[in-house]
Formats: C-alpha cells, structure tokens, sequence
C-alpha cells in the first residue's frame, strides 16, 4: 500500500509538472497558425497564419476562398493592431475600401487551454464596432 500511494503522488507530481509546463501565454500567439472557430456570432471559420509581422486570413465562404493579408503591430504583451495590407477573392459582405482603412485593435483577454480569448474593436464608416472571439493554436486542437 505504501508504495501504491508512493507511485500516484509521483505521477501526480509528473502530470502537475506537465500541466504548468503547457500553459499558454499572449507571447504563444504571435506566430503560428490558428484557427477562429465558427460560432454563434462568427457565421465562418477562419485559419490564421502568422509569420513576422504579417498575418493571411483565409475564409471559405460558399465554396469561394479569399483571404487577407495584414500588418500586426504588437502594442503590448497582450494587444495588437491589424493594418490591412492587401485582400484576394473578397467575400461580397465586406467593403474592401472601408475595410483597408480601418485600423482592428484586438486585446487578448484571457487564455484556456489552446485558445485565446479576444475582443476586437474599429471605427468602421464612422461607427464603433466590438466583437469578442477566440483564436485557438492549430497544432493544440
């Protein structure tokens, strides 16, 4: 018995060990890919591929892909901005000229287990527009 209970409270130890070793942090999001999942207030899922300071969203939407090119400009540990550098193939909905020059800001409000927790925030033909999300690291899904 005394064994036993020596061998769970070291594995208990190992897994606990390897659980604070895997938690994510902003720094985790600022270069990969990523997925934003389709959900109740996003009718699409998004993959995210970040390299640098440049970040390629690609959407399919109907069959169609487009898909995005931005600037990210890190501000602090936890928030960027996203500075629109060039599009192919846009979905109907979005208006390309309102859309290349408005400025995202997009704070990382917390993590949980692969994802990122986000709300992003622009003033688009005038009126100010925020969106909470998620981003979740591809190769953690």
């Amino acid at each position: 018995m005394k064994h036993i209970f020596s061998c769970l409270l070291t594995l208990y130890a190992c897994v606990l060990s390897h659980a604070q070793q895997s938690v994510l942090t902003c720094a985790d999001f600022k270069e990969g890919s990523f997925i934003i999942p389709m959900e109740e207030n996003i009718p699409f899922e998004t993959l995210i591929i970040r390299q640098g300071d440049e970040q390629r969203e690609v959407v399919e939407i109907n069959g169609e892909v487009s898909e995005a090119t931005v600037k990210m400009v890190w501000t602090s540990d936890c928030t960027y901005e996203l500075h629109y550098i060039s599009s192919h193939n846009d979905p109907d909905f979005i208006d390309s000229d309102s859309f290349k020059e408005t400025v995202t800001y997009v704070e990382i409000t917390k993590i949980e287990d692969s994802c990122a927790y986000i709300i992003a925030s622009a003033t688009i033909k005038g009126e100010y527009v925020q969106m909470p999300g998620r981003m979740c690291k591809e190769e953690l899904l």
